[in-house]
């Protein structure tokens, strides 16, 4: 049994291998996290939320809802034509070769969408929904409807024009997007969500009634507006951002990839516009060209990472119902994405340098079995920016960690690391200072003709500070906290990341250390959850131990009394 250097027990308790889901969350209030002051709530419904139960049409008996199995509606073929030919097709356009196109590659890609039309089946059961597909390869999916976890909708510019909804259907353990109807009207996509969010089975409600009008546990009740981000809060999320480097680097690639036609008439353009000559070659012999380019590189990103989180959070809307939580954004691309409640597993506060700075943070949330294409490391946004207060509230009702006292900041207060942590963080940057000295004084003694100390102590002293104040803003991004039935962890320098787990979300229970780590008695726990692992990094020894056994109680006791992570 592997020990630590004082005989400690390293090895991790015996956790149940699954957890019964946390219980859900209260009801939120409403909120624009806009930059100006909270105003009052709104608890208007959403339009429409992940469980809006607003009138529909009957359906019709010849439905794919009523197990008939049907096609997906025709303009799908242009869809799957753009999809299939659209990136050649831009090429081939750029390229000159319209004939080519015209007459080679546009009939091929629509014969091909034809047949995938044609062969392409689905419908619903009352236990299950049926996908048939291919052309000469036939495959046929069987999506059980126990384990649809969530059903998002999609419509993008495209099928906007042709009035058109994709649905993605999201099962539990999936290693994709188990189920995907590329093309449905508006009004067969709504139906055959709340379908498939409804708790009851299909064939106990009367098909002719409208699943809005259902009564009992098949009806949907309508969505609460937790949060709506302002179009002056979308600024704030693209200003303080993180694409602007991405922006950054989409200019540098639109210079080196543009036709060189384009480039030419730019700068040659600007060369006839300078009248003296000589006033040219100074501005390029003396670096201005190239700080013209570093400027227009920066601005592109200010101006790339704005109009990016405009465009694709456009009229962000967090709602939730009884079973989950639904995201309503985007301005070309118009998304409507479900969270259920019982698969989530963590929440993230997300804040930067300048966003704490201006008492701003984002909210992820850690879901489990999550396919969905709009994730980061298993994550779902639900909320772009917010003031911190607003985004701890709406955190710890998600988790069910509940209000805050009366008078109270809704941030939890965290425990710091001890003295040992900061230490291991100074010694850090001495080596990398130390590192880049000598980096420094091998370039100045080989390419610059200097002495190799002039070099190594110039560099040295111009990040010795920097590495330093990075250094303590580390340590000071460290973080941990106890809440009984939850556990919290913070990390991060110039991003501090703050992390709720519900205890019963937990996977398992882990010590860890490093050989840097024994030397000053300390530890890592980490609390690995569904597509996430966060970490108390740099705990004492024996603080790491004591939270490891006591979690580990609680796992074990909350599930033998039916209270997941209760003591």
């Amino acid at each position: 049994m592997p020990r630590s250097e004082d005989g400690a027990d390293l090895t991790r308790p015996e956790v149940p291998a699954e957890l019964p889901p946390h219980p859900e969350a209260p009801n939120a209030g409403a909120h624009d996290p806009g930059l100006p002051d909270p105003g009052p709530h709104d608890t208007s419904p959403a339009a429409p939320g992940p469980g809006d139960s607003g009138p529909s049409d009957p359906v019709p008996p010849d439905s794919p809802l009523e197990g008939v199995p049907s096609r997906l509606h025709p303009s799908v073929i242009a869809v799957w034509a753009f999809q299939a030919a659209g990136p050649a097709a831009v090429g081939l356009f750029l390229l000159g070769q319209g004939s080519l196109l015209l007459f080679g590659l546009v009939p091929v890609v629509l014969a091909w969408a034809g047949g995938q039309y044609w062969r392409f089946r689905w419908h619903l059961e009352p236990d299950a929904v049926v996908i048939q597909r291919g052309l000469l390869f036939r495959s046929r999916r069987v999506i059980p409807r126990e384990r649809v976890q969530s059903v998002d909708l999609e419509r993008s510019v495209l099928r906007r024009i042709l009035g058109v909804v994709q649905v993605r259907v999201e099962a539990i353990g999936g290693q994709g997007t188990e189920g995907q109807l590329d093309a449905l009207s508006p009004a067969m996509a709504e139906e055959l969500r709340r379908i498939l969010l409804r708790r009851t089975p299909v064939d106990t409600l009367d098909r002719t009634t409208p699943v809005g009008e259902a009564e009992g546990e098949g009806a949907l009740p309508e969505a609460e507006v937790v949060s709506h981000v302002s179009p002056r809060g979308l600024l704030a999320a693209g200003l303080t951002g993180g694409r602007v480097g991405i922006g950054a680097a989409l200019v540098g690639f639109f210079f080196q990839f543009a036709p060189d036609a384009w480039i030419e008439d730019f700068v040659v353009s600007r060369v006839e516009s300078v009248e003296d000559p000589s006033q040219l070659e100074a501005w390029f012999a003396g670096g201005q060209f190239l700080i013209f380019l570093a400027v227009v590189a920066i601005v592109g990103g200010f101006l790339f990472s704005v109009a990016w989180t405009v465009v694709q959070h456009w009229d962000f809307t967090l709602s939730r119902s009884v079973t989950g939580l639904g995201v309503e954004r985007g301005l070309l691309t118009q998304h409507r994405d479900t969270v259920p409640f019982n698969r989530i597993q963590a929440v993230r506060i997300e804040e930067n340098w300048l966003r704490r700075r201006l008492g701003l943070a984002a909210l992820r949330v850690v879901v489990a079995g999550r396919a969905g294409a709009d994730q980061s490391g298993g994550t779902d946004l639900l909320l772009p920016i917010g003031r911190r207060g607003e985004v701890w509230r709406i955190a710890r009702e998600v988790v069910g960690v509940g209000a805050p006292e009366e008078g109270a900041a809704p941030e939890v207060e965290l425990h710091r690391m001890p003295r040992g942590a900061r230490d291991r963080r100074l010694v850090r940057a001495g080596i990398q200072t130390a590192v880049m000295g000598g980096l420094g004084a091998g370039v100045s003694a080989l390419w610059l003709d200097l002495s190799w100390w002039v070099g190594g102590v110039g560099v040295a002293g111009l990040v010795v500070v920097p590495m330093v104040v990075l250094a303590l803003m580390a340590f000071r991004g460290l973080g941990w906290a106890h809440l009984d039935t939850h556990m919290v962890v913070r990390e991060g320098a110039l991003t501090r990341t703050t992390t709720l787990v519900p205890v019963a979300a937990l996977q398992e229970l882990q010590v860890t250390e490093t050989f840097f780590q024994r030397r000053r008695r300390l530890s890592t726990l980490e609390l690995p959850v569904a597509a996430a692992v966060p970490q108390a990094i740099d705990l004492g020894r024996t603080t790491a131990l004591d939270l490891q056994e006591d979690l580990a109680e609680r796992v074990v006791r909350g599930r033998r009394e039916g209270r997941p992570g209760s003591v």
